[in-house]
């Protein structure tokens, strides 16, 4: 099934998920990606809502693979460790998401709780003759 929002499904919006964390790693790799402190508190802030969002994700991707399992939709290929025992592998996939989604709960606490102290935190550098601060340049 597609998006409502852009006709992307499920696994194709996870790829773009997966590859702005990756942009946001090689971005933050650099001293100038966070010039400022209200952009750390701000990417601290969206990484907590990506990591609230994730524990619903994993709650219904879990209950999707119960529905399939008990519909007889999934099997498992002959010569694997769950041959012939789908059952025993959506027990442990969904064991595994639940432990997922705890952890994401953990998480997205943590982000919370790093993002506080730096609520009313603000740039305290040089500014340039314009506002800006002299001691950043831009990223190439």
């Amino acid at each position: 099934m597609t998006s409502v929002f852009d006709g992307q499904t499920a696994v194709e919006h996870a790829e773009t998920a997966a590859a702005a964390i990756r942009a946001i790693n090689h971005l933050t790799y650099h001293d100038t990606a966070l010039p400022y402190p209200s952009d750390a508190w701000r990417l601290i802030g969206q990484l907590g809502s990506v990591a609230y969002r994730l524990q619903q994700a994993l709650r219904q991707t879990a209950t999707l693979v119960r529905d399939q399992q008990e519909r007889g939709l999934i099997g498992i290929d002959a010569g694997t460790a769950y041959a012939g025992e789908p059952a025993g592998a959506v027990r442990d996939t969904t064991a595994a998401l639940e432990d997922a989604q705890a952890a994401a709960c953990r998480l997205a606490d943590a982000l919370e709780q790093a993002q506080q102290p730096f609520t009313y935190a603000h740039y305290a550098g040089p500014l340039a003759d314009d506002g800006r601060d002299a001691s950043v340049e831009a990223i190439p």
